[in-house]
């Protein structure tokens, strides 16, 4: 198996997805167990992406978090066999 890796700032979030969709379509599948990617991490002082298509507990529609300066979040992730931490 061979992973190709490369981490770029967020203000490169644009080029990071560009890149992963042009790597995805020209190589669907990668033979040998090859992964390649891009991705782009937040820093300090950077702003989050918006959270989507996020399914509350036993409703069925949609929604987005989007996060606003200033504001300060706790998301709390959890499953029904996970003990607690």
């Amino acid at each position: 198996m061979c992973r190709v890796e490369k981490d770029l700032p967020s203000t490169d979030a644009a080029k990071a997805d560009a890149f992963n969709a042009a790597v995805k379509v020209k190589y669907p599948t990668m033979p040998g167990g090859v992964t390649m990617g891009v991705v782009s991490k937040l820093g300090v002082g950077d702003s989050y992406k918006t959270i989507t298509e996020i399914c509350e507990f036993e409703k069925t529609e949609t929604c987005s978090l989007e996060h606003k300066e200033g504001e300060v979040w706790l998301l709390d992730f959890w499953a029904t066999w996970c003990p607690p931490c």
